[in-house]
């Protein structure tokens, strides 16, 4: 166990109003979490997305209608995978919300992704059911036969009254690619506004969830390349759900809270730390379905005026650089959170400045639903810290051998929680090398603790790159090139960049003396997402390699530090 002195440490910088322990067996699902919500404030106003809004009863009762369709058109059953392959709209969470009252586990899935990263994972997780953007429905569409599930497609504007649905749905079908993309699909699919409207909430038989049962199936990369599915619990969200909202006791009222969410829900941080736990509060979640538009997202921080938002780095410098940032009005904006990659001082300094509100940055993995520390609310300057543990958190740092280390001494950061997850999706070698028989989580990630209890991150799990706040892992990009024609051998590597936190480079050894970057990166257009792709291509005749045949990919970066200079 962590050291009583070091527990004693961080907490003592607790804000007044932020307990120590949660009680993380008081809601037993997410439905649970969300109907109390919805007992409490039917009126208010829970999300908002271009324009158009759904009060809590509204989406209770549209979620109702959702599970009900998937129960009797689909026949989906405790335990079943549901998909969801969409952008922050408002029929995110209603799906989301309306395939766990039907009992179905939830598989989050990146529109970005090519058909070919579809395949590994929806074949991985047998999904029985999908919900699409209809812009990405030609991805669904290559799928092969063995993996066809049921195909719900939707429209930006299915959620909007009749006026508005027609115009959005209308320039995004005919405009945007989506008649072009639909048409590619051998069957026709579902539309969600038939989902929404076939049935009422009567005719659903609801499924009570308890804390055991899986409610995410949250994919993230793997050293070997290949996806994984991390078992994230009812338990484990409304747990980290409880322990984010206990953490901004005080800070945050019950009433007039308004959170802007322009990091994508199918990203655990967003899903989690934004809409959960503006739901739980009782808030409005402002949902931006396109982060890089930033003139949008400037809009959108004004309209309503919104006193919370999430970020990555890469978000908050846009928006610093933005003519419309410069001209706007923060004066409600009194809580800004930071996560997946690391803030800039210069970023966190001038953020600041432009609006009187700290960056508060935190740490967390998708292992741990995702939020293990954050800054506390108290703070009144950056300190490049990841903060403390949040309430029911252990963090402890372990070497080599698991034996804990003192202040100042870097080593592997563990996590104890009730968030931590339940292990890998059929995958129990992987989960017992990572989560202990004491409920230890190894996180990989190298860290200190400073006498006041504060954690810094001083390396990451090895080789992985963080590109927007998103994990790219070097093998899975090395495998994609390695099956490109002309390529002999290929090593990956992420180098600091001001604007993405870290950009993709590529060693290549050429079979092909012709092969060309232009060429190399055309061809991973088709099998890697837009972050995962080399911004680099650097060609060489041979790679360092150690004596056992490994590659050295320290001498890679000392390579192009050295040609750099």
């Amino acid at each position: 166990m962590a050291s009583r002195n070091a527990s004693d440490a961080w907490s003592r910088h607790y804000a007044p109003a932020t307990p120590h322990t949660i009680d993380a067996t008081r809601f037993t699902s997410i439905p649970a979490l969300i109907a109390d919500s919805v007992q409490r404030h039917p009126t208010r106003t829970a999300l908002l997305c271009l324009g158009a809004t759904l009060t809590y009863a509204e989406f209770d009762t549209l979620s109702a209608r959702f599970a009900a369709w998937l129960q009797r058109e689909c026949s989906v059953r405790a335990g079943d995978r549901v998909a969801i392959m969409l952008p922050n709209l408002l029929q995110f969470p209603v799906a989301l919300l309306g395939a766990m009252r039907a009992g179905a586990t939830v598989v989050n899935i990146n529109p970005l992704y090519t058909a070919h990263e579809l395949t590994a994972l929806l074949e991985d997780a047998e999904c029985s059911v999908i919900v699409v953007m209809e812009n990405f429905a030609d991805k669904v569409a290559a799928l092969p036969a063995r993996l066809r599930p049921q195909v719900i497609v939707t429209g930006p504007g299915d959620l909007h009254d009749a006026v508005r649905r027609v115009l959005l749905n209308g320039a995004n079908h005919w405009l945007r690619g989506g008649r072009r993309a639909v048409r590619q699909l051998q069957a026709p699919g579902h539309r969600f506004r038939t989902c929404i409207t076939r049935y009422t909430a009567d005719d659903l038989d609801e499924v009570a969830p308890v804390a055991s049962d899986i409610a995410l199936l949250q994919y993230t990369g793997g050293t070997t390349g290949t996806p994984k599915g991390v078992m994230l619990s009812h338990g484990n969200i409304v747990a980290n759900t409880l322990q984010c909202g206990a953490w901004f006791a005080g800070f945050v009222q019950d009433e007039g809270e308004v959170m802007l969410t322009p990091l994508p829900l199918y990203h655990i941080y967003a899903l989690t730390a934004s809409l959960l736990v503006f739901l739980r509060l009782g808030g409005t979640c402002h949902l931006v379905p396109d982060p890089r538009d930033i003139a949008h997202v400037v809009h959108a921080m004004q309209n309503p005026p919104c006193t919370a938002m999430t970020g990555v780095n890469t978000l908050f410098r846009n928006l610093l650089q933005h003519p419309a940032f410069t001209s706007a009005s923060f004066d409600a904006l009194k809580l800004t959170s930071a996560g997946g990659m690391a803030i800039a001082a210069d970023v966190a300094r001038a953020w600041q400045d432009a609006t009187g509100c700290l960056i508060l940055e935190g740490y967390g993995l998708t292992e741990a639903s995702p939020v293990v520390t954050c800054n506390p609310v108290t703070l009144h300057e950056f300190n490049g810290s990841i903060g403390l543990p949040l309430p029911s958190t252990t963090c402890s740092i372990r070497d080599g051998d698991g034996e804990e280390l003192p202040d100042g001494a870097p080593g592997e950061l563990w996590v104890q929680g009730p968030q931590v997850m339940q292990g890998y999706w059929r995958r129990p070698e992987l989960t017992a090398a990572t989560l202990d028989a004491q409920g230890w989580l190894h996180t990989g990630d190298i860290a200190t603790r400073d006498t006041e209890g504060f954690l810094r991150i001083v390396d990451r799990k090895k080789d992985m790159i963080i590109v927007s706040g998103f994990n790219v892992y070097p093998a899975e990009v090395e495998q994609a090139l390695a099956a490109i024609e002309g390529v002999l051998e290929v090593a990956v590597i992420g180098v600091p960049d001001d604007e993405r936190g870290e950009s993709i480079v590529a060693f290549v050894v050429r079979a092909d003396s012709a092969l060309t970057a232009d060429q190399l990166i055309a061809a991973a257009k088709q099998r890697l997402a837009s972050y995962k792709r080399p911004q680099e291509i650097v060609f060489v005749e041979s790679l360092p390699k150690s004596q056992i045949g490994k590659i050295v990919k320290r001498d890679l970066r000392s390579r192009l530090n050295r040609e750099n200079v």
